[in-house]
């Protein structure tokens, strides 16, 4: 009977529950339990996000660049992703109003993607034409491609080009290098962070 007790129960990430993370002991930065929960949300953030969209790309592997037709699905995946990463930075629990903040920053601050936005500008171009115009309208405002080679980001003239698979393999190490900071747990801030999102999601 607890199994099918288990179906009503919020998953964080396949079998693992809120019931499972409310358990832990995070009050101390030395307790081991920081590193479980650190864990859960690896694999949430993997089993969500990154690994769909890894098996879209691999699934059109040997494709030319033409052909292949996943574009704005792997962009609009990994756009929620970039928006979530920054929450947890930043120790949003409700991003309603603060998108545009959040995905900016995202993109101004992270090493992989600091160097090709140079600008608010051109952070808040890429939020407008390709996050909101996918995720709100299925399509891209202006003038912007979603391709799948060359760089990250490229400009000719006023058109605006997303490499959507290198803009998802830095997504990907962008997330690596935010759960190795938390693994170290010398930034107070940082996993104070953490936590305060964990907590809201699992109902604390």
């Amino acid at each position: 009977m607890r199994n099918k007790d288990k179906i009503y129960e919020m998953e964080i990430a396949k079998r693992i529950y809120d019931t499972d993370y409310k358990k832990l002991q995070l009050l101390n930065l030395q307790s081991d339990d920081w590193l479980i929960a650190i864990g859960y949300l690896e694999r949430r953030l993997n089993e969500r996000y990154i690994e769909p969209v890894e098996i879209l790309i691999d699934s059109e592997k040997g494709k030319t660049a033409i052909d292949k037709k996943f574009g704005f699905t792997i962009l609009a995946i990994d756009c929620l992703l970039a928006e979530a990463i920054q929450s947890f930075y930043d120790g949003i629990t409700e991003s309603k109003g603060k998108s545009r903040v959040l995905f900016v920053k995202f993109l101004r601050e992270r090493s992989g993607f600091r160097n090709h936005f140079l600008t608010n500008s051109d952070a808040q171009e890429f939020y407008d034409n390709f996050r909101c115009g996918i995720l709100h309208q299925g399509q891209t405002f202006g003038d912007t491609k979603v391709w799948a080679v060359g760089q990250l980001i490229e400009k000719r003239g006023k058109c605006m080009i997303v490499n959507r698979e290198e803009f998802h393999n830095r997504i990907n190490e962008e997330f690596k290098i935010y759960i190795a900071e938390l693994r170290k747990r010398q930034d107070y801030i940082l996993l104070n962070n953490f936590k305060q999102k964990m907590d809201f999601i699992c109902g604390l």
